[in-house]
C-alpha cells in the first residue's frame, strides 16, 4: 500500500480477509477491487475482457459516477480489493453504491454494444457481404 489517505471510508483492516471465527454473525458480503491512477480512484465493475497480449479490462466507476473503460496498464499506480463484511457495510455504504451504480451503467453500455454488434452481423448476413 503506497499511499497514505484510503478513499470511501475504507480501513486498512477492510483489505484483509478477517479470521474465520466459529459461531460469528459477522459475514462476507463481496469483494470489491479499486484502481488508482494520476485521474483519481476507480471502482472496477464489469471484466470486459483477459488477455494474454495486453493488459486485462474492466469498465469502472470514478468517484463522481461516470463510467470509464480500464485496463490493468502502467497507468495504474495502485491497486486495492476491499472485503466488504456485514459489520463494515454502513462504513462502506458510499463504495457499496457507486460499484451498484456503476455495474447498472457498466451493463447498459456492454448491452447496447452487443446490440450493436449483432445487428451489424446481421445486416452484413442479409446482403451476403
Amino acid at each position: 500500500m503506497k499511499s497514505t489517505k484510503l478513499p470511501f471510508n475504507i480501513k486498512k483492516s477492510d483489505l484483509k480477509c478477517p479470521p474465520y471465527k466459529r459461531g460469528s454473525k459477522d459475514s462476507y458480503i463481496n469483494t470489491i477491487e479499486l484502481y488508482r491512477t494520476a485521474k483519481g480512484w476507480f471502482v472496477c465493475t464489469l471484466p470486459i475482457s483477459k488477455s494474454k497480449k495486453f493488459a486485462d479490462r474492466t469498465y469502472a466507476v470514478d468517484e463522481r459516477g461516470e463510467v470509464w473503460s480500464l485496463g490493468k496498464g502502467p497507468h495504474v499506480l495502485e491497486t486495492m480489493r476491499v472485503i466488504v463484511m456485514k459489520s463494515r457495510l454502513k462504513a462502506l455504504k458510499e463504495l457499496v453504491d457507486l460499484h451498484n451504480k456503476g455495474l447498472v451503467k457498466a451493463n447498459e453500455i456492454r448491452d447496447r454494444r452487443s446490440s450493436r454488434m449483432a445487428r451489424g452481423t446481421l445486416r452484413r448476413g442479409l446482403y451476403g457481404w
